[in-house]
């Protein structure tokens, strides 16, 4: 675990900020761009809660993996890596899939998933680096950053 290090605190502080500018975004244009393709508005609330229902299932299931994971790059850090780039990846297209339901569709659930596979590991990250004295602190910087 090492020391208390304010730098990684900030490092994983500006993911949760990412992580918090990314779902203001995807909330606030994905609606928009479903309404677009003359979707009736129970369906386009249907599908934006598809992030829900990943969290719902996917949070709690990954969350223990990662716990039980041993890696030589350890717990966590196989979840992020393997998450974080698609789903940037996706959320960066889904503008460009706007004018056709089925494409956008499989980039909104691909990028859902993504963000449910890192997003358990990545708030179970801060305890692992952070001495237990000093999580209340790197816990409350953390989610200032996300809630910026």
């Amino acid at each position: 675990m090492g020391e208390f290090s304010y730098w990684r605190i900030f490092l994983l502080g500006f993911g949760f900020f990412g992580i918090s500018v990314l779902w203001s975004i995807y909330n606030s244009y994905v609606p928009v761009f479903l309404k677009e393709l003359m979707l009736p508005s129970f369906l386009v609330g249907f599908i934006m809660t598809i992030d829900n229902i990943f969290a719902v299932v996917m949070l709690p299931y990954i969350g223990v993996l990662s716990d039980l994971t041993r890696t030589r790059i350890g717990r966590r850090k196989p979840y992020i890596i393997a998450g974080v780039p698609p789903a940037a990846l996706t959320f960066a297209l889904i503008p460009l899939f706007r004018a056709e339901l089925i494409p956008m569709m499989l980039v909104i659930f691909v990028m859902n998933f993504s963000m449910a596979l890192f997003r358990s590991p990545v708030i179970a990250f801060m305890p692992d680096i952070t001495p237990s004295e000093r999580r209340s602190q790197a816990n409350g910087i953390i989610n200032f950053m996300g809630g910026v």
